[in-house]
């Protein structure tokens, strides 16, 4: 019998799955468990984690850090209707905000309230593989990027949608059992 496979990059880790691994992969990632439980969300560019920090308060920015699967790099997907989700940190309870309108270089920030040029509403649009998401501000339409400006440690902000790996987000649900 001949086994085949398939050969994903995530930055400069490359995994190889047979065929039967990455079925199980992709129905993994499609099922709505992912609203249930925590999940990492992790650049498909790069292979970091999206990081809340240790020591999380109102207003702190985001940064892109080694997966540890710590409770700062957990969120919980919370569906909100419409196909929209709030996506909040397991370790402080504050959302993933970020600027109603549309700009490059947008913030994206942790906070609990809502003002009007803020917003909590993603969108998850899944990718043509069916492995990653683009991570979509419902009010801005603009993507959740890791992006590409040498910052130490690198923080995500706002882009308009390209769907380049940089814009692209595999969410894992935890445990990984």
């Amino acid at each position: 019998m001949v086994s085949a496979s398939v050969t994903l990059s995530l930055g400069v880790i490359k995994l190889t799955l047979t065929q039967d691994e990455f079925a199980s992969l992709r129905k993994r990632f499609n099922r709505s468990p992912l609203y249930r439980g925590p999940c990492m969300i992790l650049s498909r560019d790069t292979g970091l984690a999206l990081d809340a920090g240790p020591r999380t308060k109102v207003g702190h920015h985001n940064v892109l850090w080694k997966p540890h699967a710590g409770p700062w790099q957990q969120w919980r997907l919370h569906g909100i209707g419409g196909g929209e989700v709030e996506i909040l940190s397991e370790s402080s309870g504050l959302r993933l905000t970020a600027m109603a309108k549309r700009q490059d270089w947008g913030e994206v920030w942790l906070d609990r309230k809502l003002a009007n040029d803020w917003s909590t509403r993603w969108r998850l649009k899944s990718t043509d593989d069916g492995v990653a998401f683009l991570i979509q501000n419902a009010a801005s339409g603009y993507a959740l990027d890791a992006g590409q400006k040498p910052e130490d440690p690198p923080r995500p902000h706002m882009w308009r949608p390209n769907w380049s790996a940089w814009q692209q987000w595999i969410v894992v649900r935890l445990p990984l059992t």
